[in-house]
């Protein structure tokens, strides 16, 4: 896709300000950067059949085999919601 496609009068998505300009080219998507906060956007923004299919090919789920502390914080999380939920709903 070249850079005549970018819409040109639509600010930056973060922070509303620039226009993003061509950065470089990955994996066949043409990326853009704001030059107000260097914010990367695709354009044209890939439909939820090719974002699921990158997802499912390419991304790691923190697992305890990937990530070992994702298990052990997982379960402080869940104990400080407990513990938050028992002292102030004890009273309903």
């Amino acid at each position: 896709m070249s850079e005549e496609h970018v819409p040109k009068d639509k600010p930056c998505l973060a922070c509303n300000e620039g226009i993003p300009e061509f950065a470089f080219k990955k994996g066949g998507y043409s990326l853009y950067r704001c030059p107000s906060c260097g914010f990367l956007v695709v354009h044209p923004f890939p439909g939820d059949d090719q974002i699921r299919a990158f997802y499912n090919d390419n991304y790691q789920f923190a697992s305890a085999e990937f990530y070992p502390k994702a298990g052990s914080r997982a379960r402080e999380r869940l104990e400080k919601l407990c513990n938050w939920r028992a002292t102030h709903t004890a009273s309903r």
